[in-house]
């Protein structure tokens, strides 16, 4: 058999110069998509071989009669697509690829979405935009622009967290970046960016931070931070170990609280002391109490008024195992029950309260 490459480029070029015409009179189109008031005619024979889906769309039982509608694009985007398939390359740039990709996607062109990951490979060491990038092509597998992103995201970290788009970025790209372990940002960089990002998010409304920030808090690494900036932006961290040494911490802000601890640890700071030290503790008044539950914690720290001391209380939505059973009341009775002082985070899901518990104060 005798294989001409130039006359099957030639072919094509004529077949695509008919559809870059877009004219209806002798273009001899069969297949219509409609954007708006706006036509783009195709050839189906075009279509069909190539992607299984516009098989279906155009003979399939459910074909649709008249135009088609791409409702998820736009005319100029899809007919740069449609030239990939007439003539097996188009015009990739930073404003079309996500539109590509998804089209690529939709369609099954995987060899259009090879390029598109090509292209966003070759250029995803720019901070601009690399985190919505990132965003975007979570839900398609191109590994290799994903794992380019997470190294730019690695090496340019300090300038991507002052970056407008981090406040803007979604809860489940904020814990793919603190589990990260090759960042090149402070730690204290990290936490604070974190923090901005709930504030932006939920205006300034310290429960809502609160309940948004705790799960990212166990994979913010407070050991490796500076202590001065320890007590000036988080407050105090008290660290408790149980009889296995397993640990559990709980960051304490109310500045009345942080008072009194310091007092009575006097020279003691930064020792293991059993939990009953605290027993006595006087506490004037509490500014800063939580007031409803924070993610998923099941622990929380406590202050007994009536005692003078700290406590750790378990919250129990099902109350399974705890004396509300003998309550019917609504989940905010605890908050009213206690002056809860901050939330316990597990390092270990072992962490067992029932044993002593021994306390380091930072």
């Amino acid at each position: 058999m005798v294989k001409n490459e130039n006359a099957l480029q030639q072919f094509a070029q004529q077949r695509y110069k008919l559809f870059q015409d877009q004219n209806s009179q002798t273009g001899q189109f069969d297949v219509t998509f409609q954007f708006g008031d706006k036509k783009l005619f195709a050839h189906s024979f075009i279509l069909w071989p190539i992607s299984k889906v516009f098989e279906k769309m155009i003979f399939g039982p459910l074909a649709e009669k008249g135009p088609i509608t791409p409702k998820r694009y736009e005319y100029e985007g899809f007919k740069e697509f449609l030239t990939y398939l007439y003539i097996g390359k188009c015009k990739i740039d930073a404003q079309n690829v996500m539109d590509l990709v998804d089209m690529s996607e939709c369609y099954h062109i995987k060899p259009l979405k090879d390029e598109c990951d090509e292209f966003i490979t070759e250029n995803a060491n720019q901070t601009e935009n690399v985190l919505k990038l990132y965003e975007s092509l979570k839900h398609y597998t191109l590994k290799a622009a994903l794992a380019k992103l997470l190294e730019t995201i690695a090496s340019k970290t300090p300038e991507i967290l002052k970056s407008i788009d981090f406040l803007e970025i979604k809860k489940d790209t904020i814990m793919d970046i603190v589990k990260m372990d090759n960042l090149t940002s402070k730690e204290e960089e990290l936490f604070q960016a974190v923090l901005k990002w709930a504030e932006h998010k939920h205006d300034n409304n310290e429960g809502m931070i609160k309940t948004e920030i705790a799960e990212v808090l166990p994979f913010i690494r407070f050991p490796i931070m500076n202590l001065e900036f320890l007590h000036s932006f988080v407050g105090l961290r008290i660290e408790f170990f149980d009889c296995q040494n397993f640990k559990a911490y709980a960051d304490v802000q109310d500045p009345n609280v942080i008072e009194a601890i310091r007092k009575t640890l006097k020279n003691i700071q930064g020792q293991k002391i059993s939990l009953q030290h605290f027993h006595g503790l006087q506490i004037k008044k509490m500014s800063n109490k939580v007031d409803s539950p924070i993610g998923n914690t099941k622990y929380y720290l406590v202050y007994g008024s009536s005692w003078g001391g700290l406590t750790i209380q378990r919250y129990d939505q099902q109350r399974d195992e705890y004396v509300y059973l003998r309550q019917n009341v609504d989940d905010s009775w605890f908050f009213k029950q206690f002056d809860v002082i901050a939330p316990i985070i597990l390092e270990n899901n072992n962490f067992d309260v029932r044993c002593e518990i021994t306390v380091k104060v930072a």
